[in-house]
């Protein structure tokens, strides 16, 4: 008959084996959502003729944010421009009837085109969603560490809004490894 100590480990055995399944399973379907996706972004892609832009905000849990734009004509990145704010401003609630709420001016900005595209350290790199793609694929893919999350998510109409991994080590402004979208705005040209 076994021992207690036996049993115990068979059972870490049999729990390890069974979350390591469900993770294989659970990453499975985030690859299949991840290609329905890229499909979708494909056809978006050719009916604008690549002509696009997307944005991705970062937030600090002190208010501070950043806001980059990258805008692109015929698939290749044409501008990045970018934005830093400090802390939401102190609103009076609540405004007078017609009253606007203050007008945040950016701490920080700059636009950057042709040969001056990513020379500035701040902001998101200027990548088409092509490449963002590339490296979502790249993490559904890839095992998690045990102190690792992975996050992928869509947008209603299916496009790809985020795929990436925190370290749940760190509690508060963990950095993300990986694909952060805020919109996806195609456009004529």
């Amino acid at each position: 008959m076994p021992n207690h100590k036996t049993l115990a480990i068979a059972t870490l055995v049999l729990v390890v084996y069974s979350l390591s399944q469900h993770n294989s399973v659970f990453a499975e379907a985030e690859q299949e959502q991840l290609q329905a996706s890229q499909l979708k972004w494909e056809q978006l892609r050719a009916s604008c003729a690549g002509n696009y832009s997307y944005t991705v905000t970062t937030l600090s849990f002190t208010g501070y944010r950043t806001t980059t734009t990258i805008t692109m004509r015929d698939n290749k990145v044409h501008q990045r421009k970018y934005e830093a704010f400090a802390g939401a401003p102190r609103v009076q609630l609540p405004l007078k009837p017609g009253a606007k709420p203050p007008v945040v001016k950016p701490l920080k900005n700059w636009t950057e085109t042709h040969a001056k595209l990513g020379t500035h350290k701040e902001g998101a790199k200027p990548q088409t969603l092509d490449i963002l793609y590339e490296l979502a694929t790249k993490i559904v893919k890839r095992d998690l560490a045990p102190h690792e999350k992975r996050y992928v998510r869509f947008f209603k109409n299916g496009l790809l809004k985020s795929c990436f991994t925190i370290d749940t080590r760190i509690a508060d402004d963990a950095p993300i490894n990986g694909v952060s979208i805020n919109s996806i705005t195609p456009s004529s040209k």
